[in-house]
């Protein structure tokens, strides 16, 4: 989960990304990169969908499988 301390900061209007899209994302703790993290993509019922771990600037990409809530 997110919170104060670590803020995801999106790349691109996530609503506007359609299915088969790229969710490109930065993760910082605290205002720093956060590299090596685990981030998964979990669908409206909570079941994960994709995990990706971010780079050492705290960068990852998710594929956006369908359209509805994530």
């Amino acid at each position: 989960t997110t919170g104060p301390d670590t803020p995801v900061w999106f790349d691109v209007d996530p609503t506007g990304v359609e299915a088969g899209g790229a969710l490109p994302f930065r993760l910082l703790f605290r205002g720093a990169p956060l590299a090596g993290a685990s981030v998964t993509l979990a669908g409206a019922g909570g079941a994960a969908v994709t995990s990706v771990r971010t780079d050492e600037s705290g960068r990852a990409s998710v594929t956006v499988p369908a359209a509805g809530p994530w």
